[in-house]
């Protein structure tokens, strides 16, 4: 609004005397407000487990003489907890702005998530103080995961994200499979223990019998390769002497 400013000028005059001459302008002061600044979060994690999320702040800049506090975290409302129905619970460190989601145990997918809001304090130079304020979103997103798993529920595999079938894994035969009250799969394995291929004696006596013939085989193409080149040998002398 400001405020008018008054100069008065005395005027005197040749015979001594005065008269006042007024002058008034006004004064009107701007005031450039101080702001501070968010920047959303998001999170994801599997179904049934917390998951955290922590939006950023940027502090307002002080003038001379003046200082801002650090600042206090809560929700829009002020509070430090809300619950979503049909999400889950949110809560809220006031002093670091970290939010913990824990959802509902059949909830998944993006949540509608809360509105966080930070608290600086300004103290100007006349020692009076005000509050700065500054939003901003955190929204969680919850997935189901598929794990393998071996007869004992040690993994056997990297788990992976959403409902993915079962698949095969060398040295695993799978057995069943199944899901959680969070609705994560699992898929169940039983290791293949390989088993010794025994050699009976009957197996024996036919390898034995067939490397026997296989020898005699051999011997008698010998013996006839022998004869012939005997014969040959006998009628090339015989030519030779006529």
């Amino acid at each position: 609004q400001g405020v008018k400013v008054k100069a008065t000028y005395t005027l005197t005059g040749v015979d001594g005397s005065t008269t006042p001459i007024a002058a008034e302008a006004a004064y009107t002061p701007s005031v450039t407000p101080l702001k501070a600044e968010g920047t959303p979060d998001t999170s994801e994690g599997p179904q049934g487990k917390s998951q955290n999320g922590t939006p950023k702040f940027t502090a307002p800049k002080p003038g001379e003489g003046t200082k801002v506090s650090d600042p206090v975290f809560s929700f829009s409302d002020g509070s430090t907890t809300v619950t979503t129905p049909g999400e889950g619970t949110y809560t809220i460190d006031p002093k670091t702005g970290v939010v913990t989601f824990t959802p509902e145990a059949n909830f998944k997918g993006k949540a509608q998530g809360v509105k966080v809001k930070a608290t600086y304090t300004l103290t100007g130079v006349d020692g009076s103080t005000t509050p700065i304020e500054a939003t901003a979103q955190y929204t969680p997103s919850v997935y189901v995961v598929t794990s393998f798993v071996d007869e004992n529920g040690n993994p056997i595999s990297d788990q992976e994200k959403g409902e993915k079938p079962s698949k095969d894994i060398a040295g695993y035969v799978l057995v069943s499979t199944t899901t959680d009250e969070f609705g994560n799969v699992i898929h169940h394995y039983k290791k293949v223990v390989p088993t010794a291929v025994k050699t009976t004696p009957s197996t024996t006596l036919a390898k034995t019998g067939t490397a026997i013939v296989t020898i005699l085989v051999v011997a008698l193409v010998a013996v006839a390769a022998g004869v012939a080149f005997v014969v040959i040998r006998k009628r090339n002398a015989g030519d030779h002497k006529e």
